[in-house]
């Protein structure tokens, strides 16, 4: 599509508020959007499936004041650097608020400044982009940010990183990828946040201080600090060697660490060590999501029914850690729970545990070798007998755990009586012909869906 086509697709949209341009528009086409400049609020100039080399550092000088965008994407636009954002500045676009950068050569270092108060930015795989630059982008917007990803940027993966986004107090959502570590120090710094919701990153590396290590820094306490506890007991790392380098002291009191955390994503290159440390004291989590033979496994589950610590012992059991039975505070919690390329750590027998948890309502298990359909039965059959709450439970697998045809056979026979009990509902997805189940197989008075959905490999 050239500049006329373009021109005449605005014209019979006068009200157009998206728009996705081309892959081969230029700065031709970006100044022929001028017909639209009132009425757009979102624009995507990027591609998510191949790189843009069309759109440049030159091009975007062509774009005109757009008064009531809020979106921008150049995501694979390969050609933009630091200079092309300064095109984007608040002088033209008064009201961005939303901007993804994914796959550019930007740098943070210049450009960041002139643009509008930023809500949203994306720097997923901008590999220019150092410690430097994300200081400098979180000093620019300190005020505005609240979501950010970072995965694959030049950034050191390490929890001394997590620092530079001290100047983004109201940072609610931050994506750090799999291959984060954070530490006490780390740790530490995520506690600075205390707007923070959603967070993704690899794997904790949570060790007791040693001796004559220096605390990690903490934010101001609102109680005088807790005397030694015996509280947590050393811990034995959950699975495998602990990964090299030095490890930084925990935060003197953990229940003031992540207080808003809704949402948390792990699952990396390495083990979890030290989640016992901290997951019961995550009060308002709400979705967990665990990937990876190292995360996704028995031990990791047990910690969300783990008990609350003995009262008097460590402080950090205050009102509000645990429940009344002694489940942790983030048992009580929890409602969604996503399991990804479970290994032989991840049994049936940890799998029917999770019906103890009193809010779950949906839980997702993908590649789990272990969520055979006996095993996914008794889970909702468990929860059924012992709350009657409902419970949605999504298997999907490269190659489904039973044969279809006999999965299909058992539903369509009337096996859904106790998901129907229950309120509940399962849905099994496979992979290819061969696990598509023909929805004529099924009784149409079933209460459990039994539909393959095509994956990808």
């Amino acid at each position: 599509m050239g500049a006329p086509d373009l021109q005449l697709l605005l014209a019979s949209c006068p009200q157009l508020r998206m728009l996705a341009m081309p892959r081969t528009a230029g700065g031709i086409e970006l100044a022929a959007l001028c017909s639209a400049s009132l009425t757009l609020t979102e624009l995507d100039l990027g591609d998510c499936s191949a790189d843009v080399t069309s759109v440049d550092d030159r091009s975007l000088t062509q774009l005109p004041v757009m008064p009531s965008l809020r979106t921008v994407s150049l995501m694979r636009c390969v050609a933009v650097s630091d200079a092309g954002v300064a095109q984007l500045g608040a002088t033209k676009l008064p009201r961005l608020a939303h901007l993804d950068l994914s796959s550019t050569r930007v740098t943070g270092s210049s450009g960041f400044a002139g643009l509008a108060p930023m809500e949203s930015i994306v720097l997923h795989n901008c590999r220019a982009l150092g410690a430097a630059g994300l200081a400098a982008v979180c000093r620019a917007h300190a005020g505005s940010l609240r979501s950010l990803t970072l995965c694959g940027t030049a950034v050191q993966p390490y929890g001394s990183s997590l620092a530079l986004l001290a100047p983004a107090v109201g940072l609610a959502r931050l994506d750090l990828g799999p291959s984060w570590e954070v530490d006490g120090v780390g740790l530490a710094a995520l506690a600075c946040l205390p707007a923070l919701a959603d967070l993704r990153l690899g794997n904790f590396n949570l060790r007791p201080q040693r001796p004559g290590q220096p605390p990690a820094l903490t934010p101001p306490p609102a109680t005088p600090a807790p005397a030694a506890a015996a509280w947590p007991p050393p811990l034995t790392p959950l699975s495998g060697p602990a990964p090299g380098g030095a490890v930084g002291p925990l935060p003197a009191d953990l229940s003031r660490c992540l207080p808003s955390l809704a949402r948390l994503s792990l699952g990396g290159m390495f083990a979890q060590h030290g989640l016992a440390r901290l997951l019961p004291r995550l009060t308002r989590l709400r979705r967990l999501e665990l990937s990876g033979i190292g995360t996704a496994r028995d031990d990791v589950l047990g910690l969300l029914l783990a008990g609350a610590p003995p009262p008097g012992l460590g402080g950090t059991g205050g009102a509000g850690s645990a429940g009344p039975d002694g489940t942790s505070a983030s048992s009580l919690s929890l409602q969604e729970l996503k399991l990804v390329s479970g290994g032989p750590d991840l049994t049936a027998a940890g799998l029917l545990r999770l019906a103890a948890l009193p809010g779950l309502q949906r839980l997702q298990l993908i590649a789990c070798p272990c969520a055979t359909e006996d095993t996914v039965r008794q889970l909702v059959d468990a929860v059924r007998a012992a709350i009657g709450r409902r419970l949605r439970v999504d298997v999907s697998a490269k190659k489904p755990p039973l044969a279809a045809a006999a999965t299909a056979a058992v539903l369509a026979a009337g096996g859904g009586g106790a998901e129907a009990a229950a309120g509940g509902g399962v849905r099994w997805g496979g992979c290819g012909a061969e696990g598509a189940l023909p929805s004529s197989s099924l009784s149409s008075s079933a209460s459990v869906s039994a539909t393959a959905v095509p994956c990808r490999a």
